[in-house]
């Protein structure tokens, strides 16, 4: 007789209370990420009948950034009784990975010693992150018959791009160890279809979900303050998403009744911080750790700006967590055509059609020129697309009938 169903996911949710306390030490991973893992939780957890529980380790900066030089333990036990493990490792630049690595298999290990030896394990690792696939590992060699899942949103190939020549050789070293190790894996979610040829994936064994929304959509209400026609940014400020154009765009647009605002930290922080002191109507915010804020913000704006460009050739292997958000406001969304992006969302964006400060002001100009009507309008049928159609429920089901629909 088989035991029970076990679930176990392997990326970087902690609970809240602890989010927030690593984000003042200097951990400043993207809102976004972490609510698109608890999305497909939730989701998942609601078809499977059973909860979670956790082996996490959040990319902390290396000491001296982050205070640890050896990141401290913490475990948890949720009211609904799963439990998790955050690893405990030596935080050193160029080493803290392969000791992370160690770690996780190790919180691994020791979440997965009460579990029967015919409980039935299913594994999600969330991202292509060595450390993560070698702790879904670890819990295969101890339970042989445990399903293994990866969810792929980005290529490591194309994050970390500014980084020094040391930094890079053992980056392309690591991606090649853990190339070898994704053929231990048995299914793979990846949020592009350009990725199943990339990686050289079965594509039986895959489908493609580019993430989920969750039921909160009615959060989004705007404040009765008059407000200068907005235009918001948040995310990763790094000029190769687009910052200095967007920044460079707007100040262009003559009228003094608009606003440019920024959420986020990145390496364009200073071009928009100098902006800012020359021109008023630019707000930057930087990294906000409180995301009703952020939230409050993005309602009260008018137009939401995505600025992943066609150029950036990460572009064709990802799909901007951030659109979710962007959607769910109900204010309509710029957008570049880029490759990572089904052409279904397009019938619902504003689309940007040229990668250059000319086209993105033209695009903004053409918002600021619809009818307020017609812009709640489409940013309402923009929002009813997403919560109906790429809900939790419905893109987890995805998930769950490619894992489990052998049985």
């Amino acid at each position: 007789m088989a035991g029970k169903q076990r679930l176990i996911w392997i990326g970087s949710v902690v609970p809240e209370g602890f989010y927030k306390k690593l984000c003042s030490m200097g951990y400043k991973n993207q809102q976004a990420s972490r609510i698109a893992q608890l999305n497909i939780v939730n989701g998942l957890e609601a078809h499977y009948g059973v909860p979670f529980d956790f082996v996490s380790g959040p990319a902390l900066p290396a000491y001296p950034k982050f205070p640890e030089m050896r990141v401290k333990p913490y475990t948890w036990e949720n009211e609904n009784g799963s439990k998790g493990a955050f690893a405990s490792y030596l935080n050193l630049e160029y080493i803290n990975r392969v000791f992370k690595g160690g770690a996780m298999e190790k919180a691994a290990k020791q979440l997965i010693a009460s579990y029967d030896k015919d409980d039935l394990v299913t594994v999600y690792v969330n991202s292509p992150h060595t450390p993560f696939i070698r702790a879904g590992i670890e819990v295969k060699k101890q339970f042989p018959q445990a399903k293994l899942v990866l969810i792929i949103p980005d290529l490591p190939q194309y994050m970390e791009t500014q980084i020094n020549p040391v930094k890079k050789f053992l980056k392309n070293f690591d991606i090649s160890y853990m190339m070898g190790l994704l053929k231990q894996f048995d299914y793979f979610i990846p949020y592009s279809k350009h990725m199943v040829t990339y990686l050289h994936l079965n594509p039986e064994r895959c489908v493609t979900m580019e993430g989920c929304v969750s039921s909160d959509g009615d959060a989004y209400k705007k404040s009765e303050e008059k407000l200068p026609f907005t235009f918001m940014y948040s995310g990763t400020a790094d000029i190769r998403f687009g910052l200095k154009m967007l920044v460079d765009a707007f100040g262009q647009i003559e009228d003094t009744n608009t606003a440019l605002i920024i959420t986020g930290k990145g390496d364009a922080a200073a071009y928009i911080e100098e902006a800012e002191k020359k021109d008023k109507r630019i707000h930057y915010y930087g990294f906000v750790d409180d995301y009703s804020k952020v939230k409050q913000m993005q309602a009260d704006a008018d137009v939401m700006m995505n600025m992943r460009l066609p150029s950036e050739e990460a572009s064709m292997y990802c799909f901007p967590s951030k659109l979710f958000e962007y959607m769910k406001t109900g204010n309509p969304v710029l957008s570049f055509r880029i490759g990572g992006i089904p052409d279904e969302y397009f019938e619902h964006l504003i689309p940007i059609e040229k990668e250059s400060v000319t086209a993105v002001k033209a695009a903004m100009l053409e918002a600021m020129k619809m009818p307020k009507e017609s812009r709640l309008d489409f940013g309402k049928k923009a929002k009813d697309f997403i919560m109906m159609q790429k809900n939790t429920a419905i893109q987890t089901k995805l998930i769950y009938d490619l894992v489990e629909g052998e049985k």
